[in-house]
Order: structure tokens, then sequence, then C-alpha cells
């Protein structure tokens, strides 16, 4: 009879290959998961209501996105409606209306968001748009976000959580805002908001 060959090292090459394969699909499943968030994880959406939504919106808002369309056109004094969250694209709105999410306190050239102080920045077309909301007690916004790179949009009070209370000249929201409340602070004035009431 011919001499039985030793399996040893078919079963040690096959277990070898099993844990790389599985250490595999670990590493790739982890990696998956931190860059599904977006780094979103440390700085997302705010979950309780009565803690984080308190913390003050002093730092600057700013966005690298470009606009196909020319903003040379919008000015100090000008208001404007963001097309997204992250800043970016700009369009023309009337002052006090419902389109406009912004007021655009000044316009420095260049990316220069330190310009802005604590004003919201949004840079487009190689200037730098210091803005600060556009509201009045009773507006609504898109939900409070911790995110650096997320500025609050006026949206309609029927899908809305947050509703602007009061508007105070100051930059003290302990004074100017009901204990609980959240707070968007800018250069010159602090917007006060709430739970929106239905």
């Amino acid at each position: 009879m011919p001499p039985k060959k030793s399996r040893t090292g078919l079963v040690i090459g096959l277990v070898g290959a099993g844990v790389v394969v599985v250490v595999g699909i670990v590493v790739t499943i982890i990696l998956l998961a931190v860059n599904s968030g977006g780094g979103r994880t440390e700085a997302g959406p705010t979950t309780d209501p009565t803690t984080d939504r308190t913390a003050e919106r002093t730092t600057e808002r700013t966005t690298e996105r470009t606009t196909e369309r020319p903003s040379s056109g919008f000015e100090a004094g000008s208001c404007v409606s963001l097309v997204s969250e992250k800043g970016g694209a700009m369009n023309a709105a009337s002052c006090g209306s419902a389109d406009s999410d912004y007021k655009i306190v000044d316009v420095v050239d260049g990316n220069n968001r330190s310009a802005c102080n604590d004003d919201y920045t949004n840079v487009v077309d190689g200037k730098t748009y210091c803005i600060e909301l556009d509201v009045k007690p009773g507006d609504c916004l898109t939900a409070f976000n911790q995110a650096d790179d997320v500025v609050p949009l006026k949206i309609d009070c029927s899908t809305a959580e947050d509703q602007v209370t009061r508007i105070a000249n100051g930059t003290d929201p302990k004074t100017a805002c009901v204990e609980g409340e959240g707070y968007y602070v800018f250069q010159e004035r602090t917007v006060c908001f709430g739970d929106v009431k239905r």
C-alpha cells in the first residue's frame, strides 16, 4: 500500500486562509461604518432637547462650494436663500420673506472667514459672505445641528422642529433666551428658538 499522506499542511493552510478572509471582512465592515457617517458621528444632530439644543452656536459656518451663477450681484444688505444647509449656491430673496434664509452683513474678497467674526460665512465664487439669519419670531428652522458645516434654513412650520421665539440685540443668550431654549449667537444679535408650537 502507498504511504498515507499527511493533511496537516492543508488544514493549517485552510485555517490560515479562513482567518485572513474573516479579518478582511471585519476590517471592511469597520471602514464602511466609519466612512458612512461622513464624520457626523461626533457632530451630528442633537437628540436630547433639554441638553444639547441649548449649546451655544457662535462658531463660524463655512463652505467651499461654488455656484455656476455669478454671485457678484450680492452685496451687504441683500437677502438670500441658500440651496443647501451646507451653504454654497445662493439665490436672491426679498428680506423678511419666507424664501429668505440669510441677510448678507459683509462681503470680503477671497476666502477670509475670520473677517466675519461670529457671523456665519459662505464662500462662493472667490468671495466670503458674512451672513446672519433673516428671521422673525414665529419663523421655523431646520433642526438644530452641531456640525460645523451645517447652517439652519427657514422651512415651513408643518415639517419643522425648531421655531424662533425671540430676537435680541446683543450676544448674551442667558439674558436673551428663556431657560431651556436653544440659540444662535451672531456678531450683534441672538436668535432664540424652542419647539414648534402646533
